[in-house]
């Protein structure tokens, strides 16, 4: 038993997907990673905080990093290149008008990649992909209080 023969239309449309699906592939798995490559980042300063978390300082090495917004995160790999799996999302929690290029992002310690980034030495070659996200907060009119806190205690 062959294959049905379909209408030209269907052909093309998946042919189209085929090609679309292959296209991003590329994309994500090659020239994403190399774009990232290319513009690496140094950690200069892991900083302990409260609550279990700590803070690495990066430093953008041989360009002048990117601009972000209050509320953005990006996809930080730090133990392996671009290429590799292994980017984990975070948070930017310094300012974005922080300037020079400096990124900062405070993890807690949740297990996984978090429970050893007090390890991460400084002079560490550390790829971050983004700023992605958005924080927005729909009429600016309106009024709104925002309250952050840590627990100081651990569960």
């Amino acid at each position: 038993m062959g294959f049905l023969p379909c209408r030209p239309g269907k052909r093309a449309l998946w042919i189209g997907l085929f090609i679309f699906w292959i296209g991003l592939l590329l994309y994500v798995r090659i020239f994403k990673p190399l774009f990232t490559l290319r513009r690496p980042y140094i950690v200069t300063e892991v900083r302990k905080e409260r609550g279990d978390s700590w803070t690495l300082v990066m430093q953008p090495h041989g360009h002048t990093g990117f601009r972000f917004t209050p509320g953005q995160f990006g996809w930080l790999t730090i133990w392996g290149g671009p290429f590799k799996i292994t980017g984990h999302p975070f948070s930017f929690s310094n300012s974005a008008e922080a300037g020079e290029g400096r990124v900062e992002m405070t993890i807690r310690n949740l297990g996984d990649l978090t429970s050893r980034i007090h390890e991460v030495p400084v002079g560490r070659r550390a790829y971050i992909d983004g700023p992605y996200g958005a924080f927005t907060i729909g009429n600016p009119a309106d009024m709104h209080v925002l309250i952050a806190g840590v627990s100081a205690s651990h569960p």
